[in-house]
């Protein structure tokens, strides 16, 4: 999975489902990135084993990670932790400075605390700290009135209301939470609660993108396609989106460096044209299957890169693997046809079946002629050149690949 395209909405989304595996690697890579209610997270998912294994260390490298950068609740439960001895040798003057940390932060703290438990606690519980969500945003508390306005946005513990998410991102926008300001611009963008107005959005993710924190490589993103497609009075910049995908480029997230070659290849020179492939490796190697797909196209057609089968082959099927159907479709045909690799009519059979199961495939216009022509597919072609056990084995192994 490639975490760099997930956000802190996608990490919560997967808690709420108990998706425990991704929950964790979406916090890991934004902890990494320096969220701190990210790190927070994590940390109380290493404290109470939830998810994963408990892990003490971890969960107070987190706090503290976290806690540094202001964090209300690291703080507070920092001094709890070392006021009581959990996890860490009790410390009361370590405990007496994290709680003094939090009560200067912010009076609402302890109902930030409480308001927290309704991601944190058992699924039937949740409810019942509803109202400590409500006390600590109407405090001023810019996380909790971010969060409160994600539950009216998603309708998550309270009735779908777009208008009372932007009121509560607005609150903590203008209080500089970076996430807020993120999530206030996708609302003025989308119309969302609000009149749409694509000024207003840019105005609030040039906020959160320039601010160095939580969600600014996402208002960056975002501010890129803004000026690369052009929308509403925004019309199309070419300088204007390469410098926003360039700066969350620069800072490893593979989206950016994808967008970045689209960028170029669409609307730059012919001299950009290797920059352009650059950040398309960077991408493809970060992981991104978007990259990995187009990388592999292109050493299949030659256009850009010299004609490499073996490369193509390599690029599909790393974007194979995380589910990209047309990448599937065409390292079945690879294997059909022995491109870069070893023929081998079952391994094409599976990856021609896999990629039909998962739809959306890119066909070339040659591709869908001969389809016409000859009337089926490349899967039934190559199910008359199989015996019944290799077809029977092909489909064993599609099933198989499908159930991971």
């Amino acid at each position: 999975m490639d975490e760099a395209r997930y956000t802190y909405e996608d990490a919560v989304a997967a808690y709420i489902k108990e998706d425990y595996d991704t929950a964790i690697q979406i916090y890991s890579s934004l902890a990494e990135q320096g969220c701190s209610e990210s790190q927070y997270t994590i940390g109380v998912m290493y404290l109470n084993g939830k998810g994963t294994k408990k892990n003490c260390d971890l969960a107070i490298k987190w706090f503290h990670e976290s806690a540094e950068r202001g964090h209300l609740r690291s703080q507070a439960l920092l001094g709890d932790m070392y006021l009581e001895g959990e996890c860490v040798a009790q410390d009361f003057a370590e405990a007496a400075k994290w709680r003094k940390k939090a009560f200067e932060n912010d009076d609402s703290v302890s109902a930030a605390t409480m308001a927290c438990l309704t991601l944190t606690a058992n699924a039937e519980e949740r409810p019942k700290y509803l109202p400590w969500v409500y006390k600590a945003a109407e405090m001023g508390q810019p996380i909790t009135q971010n969060l409160l306005g994600l539950y009216f946005r998603d309708g998550f513990l309270v009735t779908q209301d777009y208008t009372q998410a932007a009121k509560w991102f607005k609150k903590a926008a203008k209080k500089g939470n970076t996430c807020a300001q993120y999530n206030l611009g996708t609302m003025y963008q989308k119309g969302l609660g609000v009149k749409r107005n694509v000024r207003k959005a840019v105005e609030w993710y040039s906020k959160a993108a320039e601010a160095g924190e939580d969600y600014e490589a996402d208002s960056q993103i975002a501010l890129g396609l803004i000026y690369h497609k052009g929308q509403g009075v925004i019309k199309h910049d070419y300088e204007k989106a390469k410098s926003w995908y360039l700066k969350a480029a620069e800072y490893g997230i593979s989206r950016a460096q994808y967008l970045l070659w689209v960028l170029i290849i669409q609307k730059g020179s012919s001299q950009e044209i290797p920059q352009a492939f650059n950040w398309l490796q960077k991408s493809a190697e970060n992981g991104y299957d978007f990259a990995q797909y187009d990388l592999g196209r292109n050493y299949e057609t030659g256009d850009y890169l010299k004609q490499d089968y073996v490369e193509a082959a390599y690029w599909y099927q790393k974007a194979s693997e995380k589910g990209y159907s047309t990448a599937q479709f065409r390292l079945g045909l690879f294997y059909k046809e022995g491109k870069g690799v070893i023929k081998d009519l079952i391994q094409a059979h599976m990856w021609l079946n896999i990629s039909e199961s998962y739809g959306n495939i890119n066909y070339t216009p040659e591709e869908k002629l001969l389809f016409a022509i000859y009337g089926e597919t490349p899967l039934q072609e190559i199910e008359r050149m199989m015996t019944i056990t290799q077809i029977d084995r092909a489909r064993e192994i599609a099933e198989e690949w499908l159930a991971k």
